[in-house]
């Protein structure tokens, strides 16, 4: 096996453009949805054909009720891949989808939600393996590499900051970066993170001015306090 653990992450981590679309609607909207089939070629360009090179078995299909009558479906998986003519201790991974969702005529049933979930739960396990790690990790969105952009200073300030030159704190970024993914750590997604930055006029960390960036921090510094002891006391 290769020195290198990274060598197949990166080789794993940048999903092509045409394999992602933006979710437009919902409360995943502005993030970025990935072809389940781009993650099964990638895996078998890798590893080889599924069942031969990778395999998956099913641990777990459940339903959980919740408020309104709705119904989420989760399933449990465990990974394998075959490395060097070894196979792996199992990669485990857990998906959901909704089974029974309220709409505005009611409820409905998705009679794909089993489906859904499995996916979902492979392409928890798959990151594992670094499947797409770009995108998860908030450096990718399909067009240009995030950091390419963010720790370029902008000529001009995008609103509701203004029409002044912003002059860039890569430090400051790094800091952001670390408050981003602690609390995608503690929430399972990057919303609390945005909306806390709409909530402060802005849209990107790349955005906020220097004077402003201290409170910035100690505004995030509190936040990831708060999420981290609520989610103590939800155990």
């Amino acid at each position: 096996m290769s020195n290198n653990n990274l060598n197949v992450w990166n080789r794993l981590c940048r999903p092509p453009r045409d394999t992602l679309k933006a979710i437009k609607g919902g409360r995943l909207k502005g993030m970025t949805d990935i072809s389940p089939q781009w993650r099964y070629k990638i895996m078998t360009k890798e590893f080889g054909a599924c069942g031969i090179g990778w395999y998956f078995d099913i641990i777990d299909i459940w339903t959980d009720i919740c408020s309104d009558n709705q119904v989420v479906q989760g399933v449990s998986i465990n990974l394998y891949i075959n490395k060097d003519g070894e196979w792996s201790k199992p990669i485990s991974g857990v998906g959901g989808s909704k089974l029974v969702d309220k709409e505005t005529r009611g409820l409905y049933t998705n009679d794909e939600a089993v489906k859904m979930a499995l996916t979902d739960a492979l392409g928890t396990a798959m990151k594992l393996l670094g499947v797409a790690a770009d995108i998860y990790m908030g450096l990718y969105d399909g067009s240009k590499y995030k950091d390419e952009s963010d720790e370029k200073p902008f000529t001009k300030e995008p609103e509701p900051v203004g029409k002044k030159e912003v002059k860039m704190n890569l430090t400051f970024l790094q800091k952001m970066r670390v408050a981003k993914g602690m609390l995608r750590e503690l929430t399972a997604d990057d919303n609390l993170y945005y909306i806390t930055l709409e909530e402060k006029g802005y849209k990107k960390s790349n955005q906020v001015e220097k004077k402003n960036q201290e409170e910035m921090l100690t505004t995030f510094r509190n936040l990831v306090a708060e999420t981290e002891t609520l989610a103590q006391e939800m155990k």
